[in-house]
């Protein structure tokens, strides 16, 4: 390669490099650098970020990611959905690097990882990377049917059932959210976060629903401790 060409090169990417390093120090995005070895492409990603075509990249990889995934795999007969697509996890977590705040793949991909393709610890890293840089309230309330999913299954992540609490209690938590993280907390026999959390239900809900069914475990709870 010669000198003209390589001086060319640096000044050709320098530009992208400085504008990249722009996007990502004044935006709550992923550093890229940081996680170039998850990325299937680095280069091209960092290129094409910083071009800002970071949202149009993302929506291009998510593309990509439902093709692959509505091929049937070789050599099985797993109904649609089903299977095992030891590549979507990797293409998923890329796309949740590159725009965390594309919601229907961290939606999508997060839900045919644990209901589909039965990788709910895959289908939560999405969820809590994703989580990093976007307090998306469905990504919180995916995350805990998960858990409530798992916990069906005699699976219990009491480590994350701790952070989801942190979570609920926020003022603009979700009334649902509440709800599905007190189920969760019943389920794993924590019974203190549990009430707390019915209690919390019953003084913020405005749905009788809501209320009427706090009530209901509380009582239930009671009984049991």
């Amino acid at each position: 390669m010669s000198d003209k060409f390589k001086a060319f090169n640096f000044l050709f990417l320098l530009p992208l490099f400085s504008l990249f390093f722009f996007i990502n120090t004044v935006s709550k995005l992923p550093y890229i650098f940081y996680y170039g070895k998850m990325l299937n492409n680095p280069v091209e990603a960092v290129i094409t970020m910083g071009l800002g075509l970071r949202v149009v990249y993302s929506e291009w990889l998510y593309i990509r990611l439902l093709q692959y995934y509505g091929e049937k795999e070789e050599g099985n007969n797993f109904e649609f959905g089903s299977g095992n697509y030891p590549l979507f996890y990797p293409k998923a977590i890329e796309i949740a690097i590159i725009n965390p705040y594309l919601k229907t793949s961290v939606l999508n991909s997060s839900s045919s990882l644990a209901f589909n393709l039965k990788k709910t610890s895959m289908a939560k890293a999405v969820l809590k990377f994703s989580l990093l840089y976007s307090n998306d309230k469905d990504y919180l309330i995916l995350l805990s049917a998960i858990a409530i999913y798992e916990a069906k299954n005699k699976i219990i992540d009491k480590e994350l059932i701790i952070k989801l609490y942190e979570l609920a209690k926020k003022d603009d938590a979700p009334v649902m959210f509440i709800q599905l993280t007190a189920f969760l907390a019943k389920q794993a026999k924590e019974y203190k976060i549990a009430i707390e959390l019915y209690s919390l239900i019953i003084e913020r809900a405005k749905d009788n629903y809501y209320i009427e069914n706090a009530k209901k475990q509380l009582k239930n709870i009671k009984e049991i401790v």
